[in-house]
């Protein structure tokens, strides 16, 4: 899919951060598509690895439940252990959104986005999942695994 033949009009964002460089796309969210076709993500950036932020509902690769103040609670059954809850949404207007969250393997381009829009929310699930299922983002884990059995 080009990101050329969408309608992103058709989507609502709440909140947009991407870099601003000369030759990707003014807006956002097509330049964050144009790199989640042309570059891996960093695995070590999926947002799964936190599931203790919100209710668990909202966590798939790469986003997360858009919600800040954050305070530590014990881990139940596990002593002097914590972990942190979000306590309120990042946008009181907007308690559903969910916030796209991440960067690239050997480009940084570090980007978030919130939304609350459940269309725009399957489509980015899908583009992000094309993207994982690339051979160059399972070279990017391969690598990432091969430099921690080196750490170790």
């Amino acid at each position: 899919m080009n990101t050329t033949d969408i309608d992103l009009a058709q989507f609502q964002i709440i909140h947009a951060r991407v870099p601003q460089r000369p030759y990707f796309d003014p807006d956002p969210l097509r330049a964050l598509l144009q790199m989640l076709e042309s570059q891996p993500l960093d695995p070590r950036c999926d947002m799964r690895d936190l599931s203790e932020w919100g209710s668990g509902e909202e966590q798939m690769p790469f986003r997360g439940a858009c919600w800040g103040h954050c305070k530590y609670v014990p881990i139940e059954g596990i002593h002097h252990q914590r972990r942190l809850v979000a306590t309120k949404p990042i946008h009181p207007d907007h308690p559903e959104a969910v916030r796209f969250w991440g960067n690239f393997f050997e480009y940084s381009f570090s980007f978030e986005l919130d939304t609350d829009d459940k269309a725009l929310i399957a489509f980015l699930d899908a583009r992000i999942a094309e993207n994982m299922a690339t051979p160059a983002y399972q070279a990017a884990k391969d690598k990432i695994a091969q430099r921690l059995k080196r750490c170790h």
